[in-house]
């Protein structure tokens, strides 16, 4: 009897629709391919608490039926740890019937698993993969096996492939889930439901966090949101067991290195919705090049998005407000009063000098010869910045 390991079917699916449909014609377009090596990989990659997982679920259902050698699934790690690929293998060939004699050894059951899924048509999920070297121990060769793999860090170039970057979904899909999962005595006012999605950043898992508090008896949607009006004790009052996003957030924190988690903690100094690159530079003091990858290495743990290019070309980034909400609690542990204080110092006057270098382009003057000189360090090292932004202000 072949395996059907997939968990428990969402009663209801909401918010995910066109990446469904993207995820679907990929599959599609690829079981076509006469190109493709190995088995078919669907990747979806996005911040704690984005629905990685409910999407990759739904997923595997709706394509079940085109794997009738098997479904098999399996979380690639708890909260804090990854498993071992020896693990997962172990579970995998259970599942398919090698319970005698398994071999020790992850090299001996990477084999037995590839021999075991050869000239079959099986669906595996990988749930919550940590890198690709975890995956890559467990990749059948099969053509005809499909592996959806949910991670949080995108690892399409890692496996060859590309990977959906699943972002909070949109005001009005957030507020489809508020509604799904609320109970129908308690439907709440519009302007209700659009203040507790805005709180939550539009983030999944902080919604549902929001509405299983809110089907508690003694409360309702309308007193949830009263208690998430506080920012300062918005993560506390979200951190419902099995849907703390605080504590989802806390796992890449982790992960970081020292210098990371600084640079975190400081950018929640720039009060802007959107901030580019080298801000980073007069906040820390430090040059383009360090800034630059500090700030790639927060991105790829995804800390912040990156927005689209303005018209002047530079990239920009924004925090979800969840996600700058927890920065912003790290402040205290990673900063003194003081490294905030010279930092805030540092940032406006490099921000001055960039403003004043504009303006006179713009009017054709040059007064700057009585400012205060600052580190070149702190500038834009782009070829010609001063007049891109001249021209983003026009």
């Amino acid at each position: 009897m072949p395996p059907r390991r997939l968990p428990e079917r969402l009663v209801s699916f909401v918010g995910r629709e066109e990446q469904l449909h993207i995820l679907l014609a990929r599959h599609a377009s690829q079981r076509e391919d006469p190109r493709r090596k190995g088995p078919l990989k669907l990747l979806i990659h996005g911040m704690p608490g984005a629905g990685k997982s409910a999407l990759g679920q739904e997923l595997a259902y709706l394509l079940a039926d085109q794997y009738p050698d098997g479904q098999l699934y399996v979380k690639m790690g708890t909260a804090s740890e990854q498993r071992d690929p020896g693990e997962l293998l172990g579970v995998f060939l259970r599942h398919l019937g090698r319970v005698e004699d398994l071999p020790t050894s992850t090299e001996d059951r990477v084999k037995l698993f590839r021999s075991a899924t050869a000239g079959k048509r099986v669906l595996i999920v990988l749930d919550g993969a940590r890198d690709q070297d975890q995956v890559k121990d467990v990749l059948p060769t099969e053509a005809q096996c499909t592996l959806i793999i949910s991670s949080r860090r995108n690892l399409g170039p890692a496996l060859d492939d590309r990977s959906l970057w699943l972002r909070p979904p949109l005001a009005v899909e957030a507020a489809e889930i508020v509604r799904q999962y609320l109970p129908k005595e308690d439907q709440a006012a519009a302007d209700v439901v659009a203040n507790v999605v805005n709180m939550c950043g539009r983030i999944p898992m902080a919604l549902r966090a929001a509405c299983e508090l809110a089907r508690q008896p003694e409360n309702g949607l309308s007193e949830i949101a009263a208690r998430l009006e506080s920012r300062r004790g918005r993560l506390t009052c979200l951190a419902v067991p099995g849907r703390d996003i605080r504590e989802r957030i806390m796992i890449e924190y982790r992960r970081l290195l020292d210098d990371e988690r600084k640079a975190l903690a400081l950018l929640t100094l720039v009060r802007t919705r959107t901030f580019v690159p080298w801000v980073l530079q007069p906040l820390l003091d430090i040059g383009p090049l360090e800034a630059s990858n500090l700030m790639s290495a927060l991105s790829t743990a995804e800390f912040f998005a990156v927005t689209t290019s303005n018209p002047s070309g530079f990239v920009r980034y924004e925090f979800n407000d969840l996600v700058r909400i927890f920065a912003e609690d790290r402040l205290d542990e990673e900063t003194t009063p003081q490294e905030r204080a010279d930092a805030i110092d540092r940032f406006y006057k490099a921000m001055t000098v960039c403003s004043i270098s504009v303006i006179e382009l713009l009017d054709g003057t040059s007064d700057s010869g009585s400012m205060t000189p600052v580190p070149d360090r702190w500038m834009p090292d782009i070829p010609d910045w001063r007049r891109a932004v001249a021209r983003e202000s026009t």
